[in-house]
């Protein structure tokens, strides 16, 4: 890594360069932005972190890291533990809180192209957070009902051993009532979104004005506003709705509704608040068919191909095929309890917030590649001790194998904003949102893929339930195997780093002399859109237990 000096000495001769070819800032046909005399990519002034118009930005993080943190945390307690919905109707359940996550990009045109008053972001923050709260709500005062088995007792005994005093406690109505709150879950996520994606775009144009030297830090600080936050209903959901009713182990809880009381808090007041202290300047509708032209204009330049081809061949062997021993060996090896688990869940979030923090501060011009490397290697190296000493029964012990990985929190804070910086360096003015969304989605795709390739690849190793709990040489050699693979894929991925710029200025660069193709530009996209379409696909055949078990869908085979 180059010293500090040597860096700026580099920024203000390429920057001047550039401003000794062009004295404006040309938009209008999508063309890469002019770096200015600080390295901003917009004109105006660098954003103060403390002002009015930057708080009312990262309270949206807040209220989205409090219901994105509390759903998915609640979900099992509610669906499984509290309704007893079957595993077809909790999967569907898991669904309809990840399937508007895959949508962000056509929710990022809608900001782009639809202003409403002349407002592209805080008029679909507004919407977004007014239905939010409608639905919590409703969810608030409905009669939730009462729990499938009344008598909490009554859970731990099998079925087929069951008196009929005790099928008389059961109540039947439960998974019908479940049923409804699992499609509030839901409705409630895609509203919460609906505001996070203008507030991502925001965040593209607060970042852009950014000097170089420091662009990076406004999306480490919305970043770690939102784990922190999420950390908070992780706990609040841990230690209050951990009771018999909701599958956990404590004597109290704080009722069925309280949750959802809590929620429409925040709910609410980011409505005034957006209305107030969100500064955004009013634009004219922009007709489709030219926003379409200029954001495929976009995608055939290299820069942006590039870095979406980076993003999904990284994301998907960098973990996203995890192997099918995994739940088996924390259960019977590691005999990880399930509190000690939320409880190392809330610690590693905080690290991580307190990485993404010091990254903002310290690391906006470090080296991509080597930093994408590093860390990854760094990762795969420290959960590699932890797993085969756990295989082997070198050491098992639930702290070791939750405590240690605790370390990973440092590489894994550092590559999750590292790879979201190249977001803020690629979008254009008109086209924030979705860049932004486009970018995050693609990146998420490989998950969709992920239990696919799992099944796939180990279903001819003996790592199922049954051969872990015997825990014979040949089943942890079959375990290590596994395992093996899994972590060459970490290797393998690091090998793509060549497709990341190494940083600000080389990406600008590219951006500048890397031409454009039509034809890798399409075939990035249509392949992009064949595994949207189908990650949605698996998602609707998760749902149903007769389509849930395909090969195709992340199940086993039928």
């Amino acid at each position: 890594m180059q010293q500090k000096r040597l860096e700026l000495a580099e920024r203000v001769s390429y920057a001047s360069s550039l401003n000794g070819k062009t004295d404006t800032v040309e938009y209008n046909d999508a063309k890469t932005p002019v770096v200015l005399e600080n390295g901003a990519l917009r004109p105006g002034e660098a954003p103060i972190y403390t002002s009015p118009e930057i708080l009312g930005l990262l309270s949206q993080y807040m209220c989205v890291g409090l219901i994105y943190g509390c759903l998915p945390s609640i979900l099992y307690p509610v669906i499984a533990g509290y309704y007893h919905l079957t595993g077809a109707q909790y999967n569907s359940a898991k669904t309809l809180l990840s399937i508007g996550w895959s949508l962000k990009a056509f929710v990022g045109m809608l900001s782009d192209c639809v202003p409403i008053r002349g407002y592209r972001r805080k008029s679909w923050m507004m919407i977004g957070w007014t239905c939010c709260l409608c639905f919590l709500v409703i969810l608030s005062f409905m009669d939730l009902g009462e729990p499938y088995y009344r008598d909490a007792t009554v859970a731990a005994v099998p079925p087929f051993n069951r008196t009929e005093a005790m099928n008389a406690t059961i109540n039947p109505d439960a998974k019908s009532k479940g049923g409804v709150v699992a499609i509030l879950f839901g409705l409630t996520t895609i509203s919460y979104l609906i505001a996070d994606v203008p507030s991502d775009a925001l965040v593209v144009e607060y970042a852009q004005r950014e000097p170089i030297a420091i662009r990076g830090r406004l999306q480490s600080l919305i970043y770690t506003t939102r784990t922190v936050f999420t950390t908070i209903s992780i706990a609040i959901a841990g230690f209050c709705m951990n009771s018999p009713r909701f599958a956990g182990d404590f004597s109290w809880d704080f009722g069925a509704n309280t949750m959802y009381y809590i929620l429409c808090v925040p709910a609410a007041i980011m409505i005034p608040v957006t209305f107030f202290f969100i500064h955004d300047t009013k634009h004219e509708a922009v007709k489709f068919k030219v926003y379409c032209q200029k954001v495929w204009s976009l995608i055939k330049k290299r820069a942006m191909w590039q870095i979406m081809l980076f993003d999904f061949i990284y994301n998907l062997f960098a973990g996203n095929f995890p192997s099918t021993a995994a739940p088996y060996v924390q259960l019977y090896w590691a005999q990880v309890q399930n509190l000690n688990l939320q409880i190392i869940t809330i610690v590693s979030n905080l690290i991580f917030a307190c990485i993404v923090a010091a990254v903002g501060r310290w690391g906006t011009n470090w080296n991509w590649r080597i930093v994408v490397v590093s860390t990854t290697l760094l990762i795969a190296a420290i959960d590699a001790i932890v797993q085969y000493c756990t295989f082997y029964n070198v050491l098992r012990n639930q702290w070791f194998y939750l405590g240690v990985p605790l370390a990973e929190q440092l590489p894994q804070g550092v590559l999750f904003l590292v790879t979201t910086f190249v977001i803020v360096e690629l979008a254009e003015v008109g086209n924030e949102g979705i860049v932004y969304g486009l970018l995050t989605t693609v990146a998420n795709l490989p998950a969709a893929l992920g239990p696919v390739l799992s099944n796939v690849i180990y279903r001819n190793f003996d790592v199922d339930e049954d051969s872990i709990a015997s825990d014979t040489p040949y089943v942890r050699n079959q375990v290590a195997g596994t395992y093996l693979i899994y972590y060459s894929g970490f290797i393998i991925a690091t090998f793509f780093t060549f497709l990341l710029p190494s940083q600000k200025l080389q990406l600008h660069q590219l951006q500048l002399t890397g031409g454009s193709s039509a034809i890798m530009g399409g075939t990035v996209l249509i392949f992009c859109i064949c595994v949207l379409i189908y990650s949605i696909t698996v998602s609707i055949l998760s749902m149903f237990t007769s389509t849930s078990c395909l090969i195709i869908a992340g199940g086993k085979g039928c």
